[in-house]
């Protein structure tokens, strides 16, 4: 059940509209719970594209409207793009353990003490390291410095002020004086560029 493994499929064809709950805020829910695949929307409408975009889909098809050669040409891109995400990954050192993390599974690093705590949906992990060089290694991977303890990954911000910052999973952490405005900048250089 994806409410237990919100990550067990990369792909999913959703379509808008069904029975009790349409596809959006299906999608909306999972995206809740840190689903990250890539949705590819499927319906018989296009009056639903602006609503299903703030979901973050890969391609929203009109089926009347799709040929099957561009079906699958959407398709095989959706595979490409996950084969570079694939690519995009840390790896770190724990306890005599080395694991390596996907990028998009990390919500946010939290630094205290030189000791850099790792969130992500399923587990924390605690490492030595200094969020610096953390934060110089994953520039340009959707990554922001908000304050000098928390470094977070784009893709989970839900909303941001001058002084707090709220992710999907309902986190609230501090934006400082000195990164607020870099916040600001960099996140709509983020969003301009998915």
């Amino acid at each position: 059940m994806l409410s237990d493994t919100p990550n067990a499929v990369d792909i999913i064809y959703m379509d808008i509209l069904m029975g009790k709950m349409n596809g959006i805020e299906t999608v909306k829910r999972l995206r809740e719970i840190g689903c990250v695949a890539t949705i590819i929307y499927l319906t018989t409408s296009d009056e639903y594209v602006f609503e299903a975009f703030d979901t973050e889909p890969f391609y929203y098809i009109v089926k009347d409207e799709m040929p099957v050669g561009k079906f699958k040409a959407v398709f095989e891109r959706a595979v490409e793009s996950l084969k570079l995400k694939e690519n995009d990954f840390i790896t770190v050192a724990y306890s005599g353990i080395t694991t390596k993390l996907n990028l998009d599974q990390i919500i946010y690093f939290e630094v205290q003490n030189r000791i850099v705590t790792v969130h992500t949906a399923k587990t924390n992990i605690d490492y030595y390291e200094k969020l610096e060089n953390v934060e110089k290694s994953l520039e340009d991977k959707g990554f922001i410095r908000i304050h000098r303890s928390y470094l977070v990954n784009c893709y989970y911000i839900q909303k941001i002020t001058r002084t707090l910052m709220n992710l999907k999973d309902g986190t609230e952490l501090p934006i400082s004086a000195k990164y607020s405005h870099s916040v600001q900048q960099q996140f709509s250089k983020y969003l301009l560029n998915i």
